[in-house]
């Protein structure tokens, strides 16, 4: 089973080796790495053609554009993947060297055609270990379907997780955030079956040059209620309605706060 890893960059060069080290570090070894640079005016191609370079590595490809948005860019790497599956990395998180090599024994064990996992934050590298092995039986237990329900009323599929069919990866490129969200979404009202493994995999990176943490907070937030009540709207979720009827003024509140 071959995986083309998707990664899309803009203005990254802070952390986009040690996302890189952490992808080539993985236990198991059969992918390429797709990376779109999307027009980043730093040091981010320069860094990546460096650590190809000194790491003498031959499965990473590399495509500077012009600014395209990151759902063009996503989208452009997975016509140019060469493999039917597709995991996603953002350019600034990590990942657990065993992720890949788990979440496959898991696709194969019980036929999935999407596996995302847990996920945890952090904002210094100290704070995870890459490197400690997770449990390593393969258990039933560990897994969850993600219904629609739940992914109305809160996030559990980080977008940096997610090992899917390439078929499933096609995201909106009308839409300028909560691209992952949508698709999530949308592929769950055609009624295919998201599951989730309850294991810590993936690590997401806090820091002040996020989207969600610049001055666009409050739209990014309120794209994410919109789009949540839409979804639920029209599929009639009486329950997220009301929970998220509840919850706007949390929304509100929550999106002037400052981490």
């Amino acid at each position: 089973m071959r995986i083309s890893v998707i990664i899309t960059t803009y203005n990254a060069e802070r952390f986009i080796e040690k996302t890189l080290h952490s992808i080539a570090s993985q236990t198991y070894k059969d992918f390429e790495v797709i990376i779109i640079d999307d027009g980043s005016t730093d040091n981010t191609v320069k860094v990546i053609k460096n650590f190809v370079k000194s790491n003498n590595l031959n499965n990473i490809k590399l495509f500077p554009e012009k600014h395209i948005g990151r759902a063009p860019a996503l989208n452009f790497a997975v016509r140019s993947a060469r493999y039917d599956w597709i995991a996603i990395i953002d350019a600034d998180d990590l990942w657990n060297i065993y992720k890949l090599e788990i979440q496959i024994n898991y696709i194969k064990k019980f036929n999935l055609d999407f596996l995302a996992t847990k996920c945890v934050s952090f904002k210094k590298d100290d704070e995870v270990n890459i490197y400690e092995k997770p449990v390593s039986d393969i258990r039933e237990d560990l897994l969850s379907i993600i219904t629609m329900d739940k992914i109305l009323c809160r996030s559990v599929i980080p977008h940096s997780s997610v090992v899917f069919k390439k078929e499933l990866a096609a995201y909106e490129i009308s839409r300028n955030s909560q691209i992952d969200l949508e698709l999530w979404l949308r592929l769950l009202q055609n009624k295919l079956k998201l599951y989730l493994l309850k294991l810590t995999l993936t690590y997401k990176r806090k820091h002040k040059n996020q989207y969600f943490e610049s001055n666009n907070r409050f739209k990014y937030i309120l794209n994410s209620y919109k789009l949540r009540m839409k979804y639920a709207l029209l599929n009639y979720k009486f329950f997220p309605i009301i929970f998220l009827f509840i919850k706007l003024p949390y929304y509100l509140y929550y999106s002037f706060q400052k981490n």
